[in-house]
């Protein structure tokens, strides 16, 4: 199920046009996207919340996790990560890059080329 009023959902028909952060992976059913407003990069946990306004339906939230990152932002506490102030957010070329070695890696362990 997709929705305009769900901006994920909103950016399926610009797919084409998406920068590497936007498209990190992709198949019929699902599309990995880096998150936008955060001052983590990469991936580790899976999460899923569907009650915020505008994402009433099911998205699955891969969020990043390194051994450095801190005993506050462990768990749940790594949302506190997100809507991070603008000088503290993952820049656009900085989320691409990471899109880009993922997509990479992922197509590696698959054996066949990104």
């Amino acid at each position: 199920m997709t929705t305009s009023e769900c901006y994920t959902c909103g950016m399926e028909a610009e797919f084409d046009a998406l920068p590497p952060r936007e498209r990190i992976a992709h198949d019929r059913y699902w599309r990995v996207a880096h998150a936008t407003g955060t001052s983590l990069p990469g991936k580790t946990y899976v999460v899923q919340f569907a009650e915020a306004e505008g994402f009433s339906h099911v998205h699955f939230h891969i969020v990043p996790r390194d051994g450095a990152l801190a005993p506050e932002h462990r768990g749940p506490g790594v949302f506190g990560l997100l809507r991070a102030p603008e000088s503290e957010r993952v820049t656009a070329a900085r989320a691409d890059r990471t899109a880009l070695a993922l997509r990479a890696g992922l197509a590696e362990q698959a054996g066949r080329p990104s």
